[in-house]
């Protein structure tokens, strides 16, 4: 019986990688076998420790090493459930770029509305900061445009932005008015007013300086996803958005 130890101390703790191979020099002991990092054994094979890798002896005159081979505790993954795995990203893949393409028209009609609103809003406040009088117009079927009136005469254009995404200025047949009930008769649904005009005061007037309340409505046109309206209550300037949900009209 031969007797070895290794060179280089090495505890085989439950942090070795399996599978994997592991080579240390040996020496050989003159003095019996003891405990600790020494081991007993015959050449080719021993097993040093219980439930531990095996260990195999192997070398050419006084130069010896040990190598040990290890088998895996837990099996990789199959190509049957790497298929499978496979197979369920492709369904969730295809559902989420259903669901993508359906919510398209939608979220673009919600931008076109936020457009509405934003520079709605932005001509309220710019007539109170400014004390002048700020002129909405809708033009070209996809721009809002903000014009200063000067005092005494003149005018001055403060911003001109359009709506995107294919939104325009427009309505949906079968339809009806939203809960404000201002109007549907167009898509710029202002009554007969000629001018759509931001007082001062913070209220929406119209040319002649009365009162006026509004809708303007947008969408994608025939697509009924896309249907947005924004609408204003002239006394207080309050402005609303809307969005239709196949059935009814909702705050946005």
């Amino acid at each position: 019986m031969l007797c070895f130890a290794l060179q280089s101390p090495h505890r085989f703790d439950s942090h070795l990688s399996w599978p994997d191979t592991f080579v240390f020099q040996l020496e050989p002991l003159s003095d019996g076998c003891v405990n600790g990092n020494r081991w007993q054994g015959a050449s080719p094979a021993i097993n040093p420790l219980p439930n531990s890798p095996l260990v195999t002896l192997v070398g050419f005159g006084p130069l010896l090493a040990l190598v040990v081979s290890v088998t895996k505790h837990e099996r990789g993954y199959s190509v049957t459930e790497l298929m499978l795995v496979v197979g369920i990203m492709g369904v969730v893949g295809a559902m989420a770029v259903m669901q993508i393409g359906s919510s398209a028209p939608a979220a673009k009609g919600d931008g076109g509305m936020r457009v509405v609103l934003a520079q709605l809003t932005s001509a309220r406040e710019l007539s109170v900061s400014q004390r002048r009088q700020m002129q909405v117009s809708f033009i070209n079927g996809n721009q809002v445009q903000i014009t200063r009136l000067e005092v005494p005469a003149g005018t001055t254009t403060l911003s001109t932005v359009s709506l995107e995404g294919g939104v325009t200025f427009n309505l949906i047949s079968g339809v009806g008015d939203t809960p404000d009930a201002f109007g549907i008769n167009s898509a710029i649904a202002f009554g007969t007013a000629t001018k759509i005009i931001f007082n001062s005061d913070g209220t929406m007037i119209d040319q002649n300086g009365n009162p006026l309340n509004g809708t303007v409505y947008t969408s994608i046109p025939s697509v009924v996803q896309s249907f947005r309206a924004v609408t204003v209550l002239g006394g207080t300037g309050r402005i609303r958005g809307y969005k239709w949900n196949g059935s009814k009209w909702v705050l946005a």
